[in-house]
């Protein structure tokens, strides 16, 4: 017979051990209890920007509705609901959904991020006159767990800025 014509013993099958396996697992599973933590950090932080850019998109359309209708449109941060809440919109006028008064919620999801303090004098937010100046500047501070950003309003401008 030929050497291809004889039959060939069984083949052993590879296959990886139980001990293998084992380590493998504990090494995935290491690497995933350092990156969570991280992962957490950055969804935190995520959510807390675009909370802050949403707060900061909402008070430069006031701004500039209040300078192109020529009348006053104010915002009013409601610390204990968690609301950014315009008034004096035109009909139409909010970027949310078309509702004048519809309030920007900052605590319900997706963003979840609570407002830590308001601070625009005795006020509740400014109000932008009909060139857009606002009444005086300030800001507001938003919060997820220890990590805040405040969102300003120059008194002089009306511009907003984020800062950490």
């Amino acid at each position: 017979m030929t050497a291809a014509s004889t039959p060939s013993p069984a083949r052993s099958v590879r296959a990886f051990t139980l001990v293998e396996l084992v380590l493998v697992l504990t090494l995935v599973g290491a690497g995933a209890m350092i990156a969570a933590p991280r992962y957490s950090r950055s969804l935190a932080d995520a959510r807390l920007r675009a909370a802050a850019g949403q707060v900061a998109a909402r008070l430069d359309h006031a701004r500039a509705a209040a300078a192109a209708t020529r009348s006053p449109v104010t915002v009013a941060f409601d610390a204990a609901a968690g609301t950014a809440t315009p008034s004096g919109l035109p009909a139409g006028a909010n970027p949310q959904n078309g509702s004048p008064a519809a309030p920007l919620r900052l605590h319900d999801d997706p963003l979840a991020v609570k407002i830590d303090a308001v601070a625009f004098g005795n006020r509740p937010g400014p109000t932008f006159d009909a060139w857009g100046t606002p009444d005086g500047g300030g800001w507001v501070t938003l919060g997820v767990g220890s990590r805040q950003l405040r969102v300003t309003v120059d008194a002089g401008s009306g511009s907003t800025e984020i800062l950490r």
